[in-house]
């Protein structure tokens, strides 16, 4: 027996592959877009990690690794990657949940100059959605510092 399979009878979900199918991943791919299901940290639930390259892919929410505990102590671990969505696995459709006064924000690879920003990305503060974006000073006096703004998202370009 191996360690992940040792692993898989404590953390049924643990090694699970799952075809990621959300939003991010189709703007931000890794490889073949399939990850695995890995010890979550902090109040994370599991990570899931790109099974060719390792990288991080995000985390599982404590809802869907219930799920996939649930599904896998019934019926075994799947053989085929399971498609996980922004709220949905397989056929199974998990709560919309909104976290307030959170944000994300992405490295932007596609920066059309030198001034434009270094990362974007969204929140939602008091309910409101904004466009954010940050940006890394360099120089003696900036060393490690980061300047970011945001725009609400009802406003007109």
């Amino acid at each position: 027996m191996t360690a992940t399979n040792n692993l898989q009878l404590l953390f049924p979900p643990i090694g699970l592959r799952l075809k990621l199918d959300r939003s991010v991943d189709r703007l931000r791919p890794c490889h073949d877009n399939i990850a695995t299901v890995d010890h979550g940290r902090a109040h994370h639930a599991a990570g899931l990690r790109c099974s060719k390259c390792g990288r991080h892919r995000g985390w599982l929410p404590r809802e869907g690794f219930e799920f996939l505990t649930n599904i896998a102590q019934r019926f075994g671990a799947s053989t085929e990657p399971i498609i996980l969505r922004d709220q949905q696995i397989g056929d199974y459709v998990m709560a919309d949940k909104q976290y307030d006064n959170s944000g994300i924000l992405f490295r932007n690879d596609d920066k059309s100059g030198e001034r434009d920003r270094d990362y974007k990305g969204e929140a939602t503060i008091s309910g409101v959605e904004y466009w954010m974006s940050g940006w890394i000073k360099e120089g003696l006096e900036a060393e490690g510092r980061a300047e970011g703004n945001g725009r609400c998202r009802a406003t007109q370009r």
